[in-house]
């Protein structure tokens, strides 16, 4: 094979890394979102979170007094503060893992699907609560069938990853075997003198683009919580993001160590075969 010209070098490398990022994306989208077990558990851990459980507590409340005004007027904050600290209890974590995995088959199904709560537990716990603060609004409210589920997400109000995912399956491996396959090529067809510069290319060009790449996880996360309608259901989103991504940024803080190594090993290299010649020579 002929050894690639500089030029062509930093070309081949930054195809390189790109493929490698994409690889990296597709991991952490495969093992991460579509993989429904550690979504659910992920997901159901960052609604544990004080904003999640106080937004997730104000949208029950709001649908389930939408039709009694006075009543979320003069008992609401009160009823929402008690209903956020029950999300915190395990007593109803079999709701939120429910809701939990309602939120991945939306996330993850071509069919648009609207995404509900089940608050049948919630009723029973907030009617006493009602009943507490105002004797009279709660003797009210006992004769009120409040609903057993409400809708926190309408379909269509959370994108579908679907398509995406799809693509990701098996675009992923192929750009991973791609990658890693050109950055070998690059480096075993390059002569001795000639190593240390492909090293450093690759991961000068590796370390940036990673660096670039984790500021792109930062603004993909305000791109995707501003499609969501609903301030409360942005506070969710936004919360089990975070979650999630904390998986994409240790894999691309990875790579930056990667390019970092392969910086130093194009620096040292020419020292390396300098001192291996001296030993040669000397024995």
């Amino acid at each position: 094979m002929r050894e690639a010209k500089p030029w062509l070098t930093i070309v081949l490398s930054i195809v390189s890394v790109i493929l490698i990022l994409i690889a990296s994306y597709a991991l952490w989208q495969n093992t991460q979102i579509f993989n429904s077990e550690t979504f659910s558990k992920k997901t159901a851990r960052a609604i544990q979170s004080q904003q999640a459980r106080d937004a997730i507590a104000s949208e029950i409340i709001e649908e389930a007094f939408a039709d009694f005004p006075i009543i979320n007027q003069l008992v609401g904050d009160f009823a929402q503060s008690a209903v956020s600290g029950l999300l915190k209890n395990r007593a109803v974590e079999a709701i939120i893992e429910s809701f939990a995995e309602e939120v991945n088959m939306v996330l993850t199904s071509n069919k648009p699907k609207e995404i509900s709560i089940d608050i049948s537990g919630i009723v029973d716990f907030l009617k006493p609560i009602v009943k507490a603060a105002d004797p009279k609004l709660g003797a009210e409210l006992a004769k009120i069938d409040l609903p057993d589920s409400i809708v926190l997400a309408k379909k269509g109000d959370i994108p579908s990853l679907y398509s995406l995912g799809v693509v990701m399956f098996w675009l992923g491996p192929v750009a991973g075997i791609g990658g890693i396959g050109l950055i070998v090529a690059l480096i075993w067809v390059a002569n001795k003198n000639r190593k240390s510069y492909v090293l450093k290319v690759i991961g000068l060009v590796l370390a940036i683009s990673s660096l670039i790449f984790l500021f792109f996880i930062g603004s993909l996360e305000s791109t995707i919580v501003n499609t969501i309608d609903g301030e409360n259901l942005r506070t969710i989103a936004d919360s089990v993001y975070d979650s999630l991504a904390g998986r994409l940024k240790w894999q691309t803080w990875i790579l930056i160590v990667l390019g970092v190594i392969s910086i130093i090993l194009g620096y040292w290299s020419p020292w390396l075969r300098r001192s291996a010649g001296g030993s040669k020579k000397q024995t």
